[in-house]
């Protein structure tokens, strides 16, 4: 008897035994599919905390990104933070008071500015305040190791917003006190933003016909600058002038200007835009070649470029000027590890704070790096070392832990799997346990029947 019930409860083992096979090769290839698209994601490597951090940027299947924040030293993971970003996961960034902000817009057309801190830290700036409609590459602008974001808020209410040493100010644009008529649309004045221009500045589109310029960023009040454009003036003229005003106003040198001249071999002169006058070529220690500028707070520029009038037969270096000194620092140590061609991404960043000495760069999708300024010693890390760090965490691994991880999802295979272990091991504990109660059960029945006189 209890061999048939033994053989009746192994037939109900068969079906938790197949889908025990289906699962290890469930979760087997789960772990490959979640190795390949480590392997083939890569978002950009951010240095934090002098080097000591790395933070790597990835997608992630439930936020659309996520950032990962490792110790440079022991390769480990310290904290995973969603980045919520919609389909396109675009991200604009900027290094401020120590730590690395990173703006990303959400599925329901929000912005979401993380400001991270060395320990992983993370606060939210935005905190909902802040539509933004279209694409967020071409509404938010680092300048000058600020972030300034061009949109509007509900009800179509244009703004111009600035984050300035880890601080968010949003400055609505339909405030009479600042201009006269009710703006219908704004946009960046083209080039204003670029790498050599005296200022940013917006073009405003009046309810009254008018037009206005905008200044980019704040005055010390928080407040933009404005100009409203006569009808009888010439706007190329106007935006000129104007420019040159608020740099006055904003106490930027327009007169000394860093301007990368056109003509070959492409090396950087001073210009003064209050004359329209170029100068001679700046003085680096030595010559700069189809040169890129990458200015990094009010006060410094970084100049990279060719040693050889023709980059395709000479190496990168690179100079951080301090304009209000005009010292310059060699960083070359650092800028000599990127190709030349790669200076041509609009996506090579380079970071540095005033009165800081750390410089960052992040070369999307290939590599991060740090440099002291002061003492050279630098660190370097390619997305391929990364990626190791990320392929030899546990998780990545089959180890229990990563088992459990499987198990804890719960999908169908594994809810399968659990009743059609449950039923035998059920059926086996009743059969244990149900006659020995029985027995004891029949027992005192029959103990009682025979003490009744």
């Amino acid at each position: 008897m209890k061999r048939r019930i033994s053989l009746f409860n192994l037939v109900f083992f068969i079906p938790a035994i197949i889908l025990s096979f289906v699962m290890w090769n469930e979760y087997t290839s789960g772990l490959d599919a979640n190795i390949e698209k480590t392997a083939s994601s890569g978002r950009g490597l951010f240095f934090l905390d002098r080097g000591s951090k790395v933070m790597g940027i990835a997608e992630d299947d439930n936020a659309g990104l996520k950032g990962e924040l490792y110790d440079a030293k022991t390769e480990k993971l310290i904290k995973e933070i969603p980045l919520s970003s919609d389909i396109h996961n675009q991200l604009v960034s900027s290094y401020q008071s120590g730590r690395l902000i990173l703006v990303t817009k959400n599925n329901e057309d929000r912005l979401v500015m993380n400001m991270i801190d060395p320990e992983g830290g993370v606060r939210e700036l935005a905190q909902g305040k802040l539509d933004l409609l279209g694409f967020l590459d071409s509404n938010a602008y680092a300048w000058r190791g600020k972030l300034v974001i061009i949109g509007e808020s509900v009800g179509k209410i244009p703004y111009l917003a600035q984050v300035n040493q880890g601080k968010l100010q949003i400055i609505n644009l339909n405030d009479k006190n600042l201009l006269p008529s009710r703006p219908i649309n704004v946009s960046p004045v083209q080039g204003s933003f670029d790498s050599d221009a005296v200022l940013p500045m917006l073009e405003v589109d009046l309810h009254d016909d008018r037009r206005a310029f905008v200044s980019g960023v704040l005055n010390q009040q928080g407040l933009p600058l404005t100009y409203i454009i006569k009808e009888e003036e010439n706007y190329f003229e106007a935006r000129d002038r104007t420019a040159r005003q608020f740099a006055s106003q904003l106490h930027r040198n327009e007169t000394r200007l860093l301007k990368v001249d056109g003509n070959y071999p492409g090396q950087v002169k001073v210009y003064d835009a209050a004359a329209d006058k170029w100068g001679g070529v700046l003085p680096t220690p030595s010559p700069v070649y189809q040169t890129k500028l990458y200015p990094l707070n009010d006060e410094e520029t970084l100049i990279a470029g060719s040693n050889t009038k023709d980059e395709a037969e000479g190496h990168v270096l690179g100079y951080l000027y301090h304009e209000k000194t005009k010292k310059f620092t060699d960083v070359s140590a650092i800028v000599s590890l990127i190709p030349y061609d790669d200076l041509k991404n609009a996506k090579l960043l380079f970071y540095k704070e005033a009165g800081d000495d750390i410089l960052y760069y992040s070369n999307p999708t290939a590599s991060a790096a740090w440099m002291n300024v002061n003492d050279g010693a630098f660190g370097l890390l390619n997305s391929g070392t990364f990626q190791k760090w990320q392929l030899g965490r546990e998780e990545n691994q089959k180890s229990i832990q990563s088992f459990m991880n499987y198990l804890k999802q719960g999908d169908a295979v594994v809810i399968n799997w659990a009743i059609w272990v449950f039923i035998p091991l059920f059926m086996y504990g009743t059969l244990a346990i149900l006659p020995p109660i029985l027995r004891a059960k029949h027992k005192m029945s029959h103990h009682k029947n025979r003490s009744v006189p």
